[in-house]
């Protein structure tokens, strides 16, 4: 989801509807609150826009309602309001997304998508959210694995969620029919690597230019060595929306210093690599980490 929406913004940028070296505030005046006023559209895409969690008093019910969310975190403390800390944003930078495609065309993440993705691909699902008539053929996420307080822990502090609670909320129809840009993105595993084609082709996709060719090098290149992310507690290494590869050995295996991709929630890895042309979309409704499917990782390294 997070890829896909970061994606979004860089096309808003190809449009001419926003710089992303411009403060989020310049778009969205609220969010300059407590200090956040010089955060720029591309700090929240490197997730060093200062409010990486939702607060631990807030009620998750939140999440479904676009508006009381976004006054949520544009009231939020900043961890840090000169962009200094890079913490994996997983929740809050969707709804600042969405509410800068609203304020800039007048559009919602959604109705976007579908204009400049979505139906010039040819994708049958590929939203966020889902339409009542699709709704009944949601796979259902199902907490599995091993039973780790150390993960658990740590899903809890990224998701600002327990883990059971938050595969609870995947599954509730409120999650199907919201737009939460940063995690409720629907679609085949098909179409997940149909756009990350797309995005090794230049932004060109069967005849269609998609992307600018320099709209997708904004998104996807390196911006610096691995750094300690304070919400994952682990050594990443961003582009401006994407998770990157690493070597000797990065998330997506050996060698893959040039890969490009994100995770989603618990056992969802899609990403590209130009070095083996290839695209990828694993996608499993088992959460969370801990499990046999760890076996199959010596054939993907």
């Amino acid at each position: 989801s997070k890829a896909i929406s970061a994606v979004l913004i860089h096309l808003l940028a190809e449009q001419g509807e926003i710089n992303l070296l411009n403060p989020v505030s310049y778009y969205i005046p609220a969010f300059a609150a407590k200090g956040k006023g010089g955060i720029t559209i591309h700090q929240l895409l490197t997730h060093r826009g200062g409010v990486p969690s939702v607060p631990e008093d807030v009620a998750l019910d939140t999440l479904y309602d676009h508006d009381a969310a976004l006054e949520m975190i544009c009231d939020a403390q900043p961890q840090d309001s000169q962009a200094r800390i890079q913490a994996y944003h997983a929740i809050t930078s969707g709804f600042i997304f969405n509410e800068l495609i609203r304020v800039t065309t007048g559009m919602n993440a959604q109705q976007y998508l579908d204009k400049y993705i979505r139906k010039p691909m040819g994708m049958r699902y590929f939203r966020f959210g889902l339409t009542k008539r699709d709704q009944q053929k949601v796979a259902i996420n199902t907490i599995t694995g091993l039973d780790s307080e150390l993960i658990n822990n740590a899903l809890a502090s990224v998701l600002g969620a327990p883990p059971e609670k938050a595969v609870e909320m995947t599954n509730d129809p409120r999650f199907y029919s919201a737009i939460i840009p940063s995690a409720n993105l629907f679609a085949t595993a098909e179409e997940v690597s149909r756009f990350y084609q797309m995005l090794l082709n230049h932004g060109r996709w069967e005849g269609k230019q998609i992307l600018d060719p320099l709209t997708v090098h904004r998104a996807t290149r390196s911006l610096g060595k691995s750094e300690l992310d304070k919400s994952l507690m682990l050594p990443m290494r961003y582009s401006a929306g994407f998770m990157l590869g690493g070597s000797p050995i990065g998330i997506y295996g050996k060698d893959t210093q040039y890969a490009y991709g994100h995770l989603g929630f618990a056992n969802i890895f899609c990403w590209a690599d130009p070095a083996r042309d290839i695209s990828v979309s694993l996608m499993n409704t088992g959460k969370l980490t801990l499990g046999p499917h760890l076996k199959s990782l010596p054939v993907l390294l």
